[in-house]
């Protein structure tokens, strides 16, 4: 089955899962997603376009993304690397795969490349998250899920987000954050920067009632992104596809205990696989000491490259500098 942006929607374990493939060249490239990306197939598709023209390239949005089911699966590193290579095999896409993981799938194409090591030819990391150290999200202090519920439901009564300083602030957060400052707090953060983050969590929570954009908005917003390489319909797209939260959660929540498996694979992959790193610049020192560590876990890394005025963020909008770094990488393995 046919899906809007010229993918395909393909059984794995039951459910649909939605792969996009582009160009015809001798080498696979394989996009896998970071976390909470709205709709992978459609949002990378201008850097996967201009590799295809020397390679075939691959986008998949796992279960929860986009055009794909959700899902009730664990989220552990074994079953995301089975529905790829269930999807892959299933697109009659033969490995050896180059895999190129951004952000978070960085784990998940570690341990693919553990577990299969003759299906990979080669990995193209786009700022992905260290398999050297433990992975701390702060937020498995709180339920996401029932935080979001509460202060929903507190603006439904016709309330504001409760204010630092008043005994609405003090009393929700004593309620529904309480191991949270326990905890930061006993790591030496003072109440009055923990009381700043809370807020911005809780505003970030609330649902916003999404307004119809004016022609003039709609106008800027092709303005701005048409020349990056987008399709109108892809970025009509980008707006539309709701990803599925429940499933994303879950992936979230499992996000250190796959780091931590993966960090008991004590072998260092890049000494008996090519890999090229592109990192952002480090936020801080804690930061870059992040980055060494896990260069030197991976081992023999071909090349690293900082992009100059990306951030996490924006990383996989710099087209042209990872498309050219790509095809040289590619052209000496």
């Amino acid at each position: 089955m046919k899906t809007k942006v010229d993918g395909k929607l393909i059984k794995v374990n039951g459910k649909n899962m939605h792969i996009r493939q582009m160009g015809t060249g001798d080498k696979t490239i394989v996009y896998l997603l970071g976390y909470g990306e709205p709709l992978p197939t459609a949002e990378n598709a201008p850097l996967m376009r201009m590799l295809a023209e020397n390679t075939t390239t691959c986008l998949i949005d796992y279960f929860g993304y986009g055009f794909s089911d959700s899902t009730e699966r664990g989220h552990t590193n074994e079953n995301y690397v089975q529905e790829i290579r269930e999807v892959l095999a299933k697109s009659d896409l033969k490995p050896p795969y180059v895999l190129m993981p951004y952000s978070c799938s960085g784990i998940y194409a570690e341990y693919y490349a553990h577990k299969y090591p003759d299906e990979i030819e080669a990995i193209i990391m786009l700022d992905c998250t260290s398999t050297a150290e433990p992975l701390d999200l702060g937020h498995d202090l709180l339920d996401i899920e029932k935080v979001t519920l509460a202060i929903n439901e507190w603006i439904a009564l016709g309330n504001e987000v409760p204010k630092i300083g008043t005994t609405d602030f003090e009393q929700f957060c004593q309620i529904h954050l309480k191991s949270y400052y326990e905890t930061y707090l006993a790591d030496g953060y003072t109440k009055e920067d923990l009381d700043v983050e809370v807020l911005d969590m809780l505003i970030g929570m609330v649902e916003i009632e999404i307004e119809t954009p004016t022609p003039e908005e709609i106008e800027a917003y092709y303005a701005e992104y048409l020349p990056l390489g987008y399709t109108k319909e892809e970025l009509d797209l980008l707006t539309c596809i709701p990803n599925h939260d429940e499933t994303l959660n879950a992936q979230y929540k499992a996000l250190p205990e796959n780091v931590k498996e993966v960090m008991a694979l004590t072998h260092k992959i890049a000494d008996q696989l090519p890999i090229l790193m592109f990192n952002a610049p480090a936020r801080d020192n804690e930061h870059q000491t992040s980055i060494d560590n896990h260069l030197k876990r991976l081992g023999n890394v071909k090349k690293h490259i900082v992009v100059d005025g990306s951030d996490h963020g924006t990383i996989t909008l710099y087209h042209d500098l990872i498309t050219s770094e790509v095809n040289e990488f590619l052209a000496k393995i």
